[in-house]
């Protein structure tokens, strides 16, 4: 069972994407990216479209299953600590603007 906590303002974005992730489920992440994102996986960054961020993130909860996530919200930048079910801990960061009227996430980081 994973905990999710939000500290700061909880935007609505945030609060889906936070319990996408603490669920390990990618597609409610997958569901505000940008069409071409920033995704950074362990210090390897990559310029991808949607469609491939959503490969790498579902191989990634695959292999780590979420116990808990905790976050912070500064306004359009969200960080935290995602704790695997096996102990492993990454630090989990991701951007959000505002792209044709709509909330999106433009980069997001796993180290």
């Amino acid at each position: 069972m994973c905990s999710a906590l939000l500290y700061g303002n909880g935007e609505e974005v945030a609060k889906k994407v936070n319990l996408s992730i603490c669920l390990g489920q990618e597609a409610g992440i997958v569901e505000v990216l940008a069409p071409d994102v920033v995704l950074v996986m362990q210090g390897v960054e990559n310029h991808c479209t949607k469609q491939q961020a959503e490969q790498v993130l579902r191989e990634f909860f695959k292999r780590n299953k979420t116990a808990q996530f905790i976050s912070k919200v500064e306004h359009n930048h969200i960080s935290g600590k995602l704790t695997t079910t096996e102990g492993k801990v990454f630090e989990l960061e991701y951007v959000l603007r505002f792209v044709n009227n709509q909330e999106v996430i433009t980069g997001f980081y796993i180290r």
